[in-house]
């Protein structure tokens, strides 16, 4: 954070110069109009339409890197924002790999290829997509997860698989437009939100793409469940642990703190007592493990309660 010194400017008003680098980075010219939010103790400045921006930022990755870490590099430079992303010195065999990571990106675009080198850029308006919209996508996504790994067959799990990474693309989405959103005050003016709220958005999202592994991780280990009498006392605690889910996100999109939370949270205990039940009863390491996979869901689940709780009107 730097400091600027306060300049007295005729007789009713005071100058604070703006440092270059802000003014680079948005693109500001001389005459343009600039928004001033008053807080008590603070000024918010910021550029007067979120569509104005300068050149793209860049990122160039050394492609010789191993798959799995190229991914991770990708994502991140993909969720900080950078417009334009090259790879370069790929081996053959990554390049099959490395286009299917970026086409998992929303908005970003291969516009150059060649036999070692690959350049996406960022097609997407952060201004036009709504958090809120993510959001709500990917509940329902995880819902119809969880209503198809309960009903225990097995033809549906490439399905609860592939809409898994639906979830995972959506929440890169949702941490790369937050991470906007909180850069540039416009964007939170024209979405009328809050930095917490966006933070406490962020989490949700967390959350949620958590839940949505684990939904994974059960559809896939129910397959080896053969005892019918298991399976049912599995699916039972499973079917209570997704209507504490549900209602969850119901007070969440009621946006009601008081509806219900506290009988919801004290739920959520109860939960837990009756997975850790079937636990010793069984005895069995499958049912452990998938006993397990629901307390994750309903510690994610409680996090996203939190998230209500702490949620700024």
């Amino acid at each position: 954070m730097g400091m600027r010194k306060v300049v007295s400017f005729g007789k009713s008003s005071f100058v604070v110069s703006l440092p270059k680098t802000w003014v680079t980075r948005n693109n500001v010219k001389k005459g343009d109009e600039l928004a001033v939010d008053e807080k008590t103790s603070e000024l918010v400045v910021s550029v007067n339409s979120p569509k104005k921006r300068g050149e793209p930022n860049e990122m160039l990755i050394d492609g010789r890197k191993g798959t799995d870490i190229l991914k991770t590099v990708i994502i991140s430079a993909y969720i900080n924002n950078c417009g334009v992303i090259r790879i370069r010195d790929l081996e053959k065999d990554s390049l099959p790999a490395v286009k299917d990571i970026l086409h998992d990106l929303a908005g970003m675009e291969i516009i150059e290829e060649d036999s070692n080198s690959i350049v996406a850029k960022d097609l997407l308006d952060i201004s036009e997509v709504s958090i809120a919209s993510i959001i709500r996508r990917m509940d329902l996504l995880t819902r119809s997860m969880i209503d198809d790994s309960l009903q225990q067959e097995r033809d549906l799990y490439d399905s609860v698989y592939e809409r898994d990474k639906e979830v995972n693309r959506l929440s890169w989405l949702g941490f790369r437009v937050s991470r906007a959103v909180i850069d540039n005050p416009a964007l939170l003016k024209m979405f009328s939100t809050t930095n917490w709220n966006i933070v406490l958005s962020r989490q949700v999202i967390t959350q949620l793409e958590r839940v949505a592994d684990q939904t994974k991780r059960i559809a896939r280990m129910l397959r080896q469940i053969h005892d019918k009498k298991r399976k049912k006392a599995f699916q039972k605690n499973y079917s209570l642990v997704n209507q504490h889910y549900l209602a969850v996100m119901k007070a969440y999109y009621s946006k009601n703190r008081e509806e219900g939370i506290f009988k919801v949270e004290d739920r959520s205990k109860e939960l837990l007592r009756i997975s850790d039940r079937l636990c010793g009863k069984y005895k069995d390491v499958v049912i452990m493990r998938l006993s397990e996979f629901l307390k994750y869901i309903i510690a994610s689940t409680n996090s996203i309660l939190r998230s209500i709780m702490e949620r700024e009107y």
